[in-house]
């Protein structure tokens, strides 16, 4: 796992810990390689989303899923692309609206 990534979901495990007197290990939506992670707070879950190499490609897949009742939903994919610009300042974020409309940003 990504060293950011696992600093991002102990974050997570620890804001889960302090409303609740069990501590689970919530293992991450993204497979080997994702980089990147960026986490949301809405109204009734957690966002995440990342970047994945995609497989026997030269292309990166921009990728998210939601946390909610315990569990991570299937993840997702928003765009694959060759030329996502990342760095430790700029990378893809999700947010979500009072509506549930979701947000997506990325340099290109």
């Amino acid at each position: 796992m990504n060293k950011t990534v696992g600093s991002i979901l102990a974050a997570l495990l620890i804001a889960t810990a302090a409303t609740s007197t069990a501590i689970d290990e919530i293992l991450p939506p993204a497979a080997a390689g994702g980089t990147s992670p960026f986490l949301f707070a809405s109204r009734d879950a957690v966002l995440m989303s990342w970047l994945e190499p995609v497989p026997n490609s030269d292309r990166v897949a921009l990728r998210f899923a939601r946390f909610s009742n315990g569990e991570w939903s299937e993840a997702r994919t928003i765009a694959e692309r060759k030329d996502f610009f990342v760095n430790s300042a700029d990378f893809p974020s999700i947010v979500e609206d009072p509506n549930g409309v979701l947000f997506v940003h990325w340099l290109q």
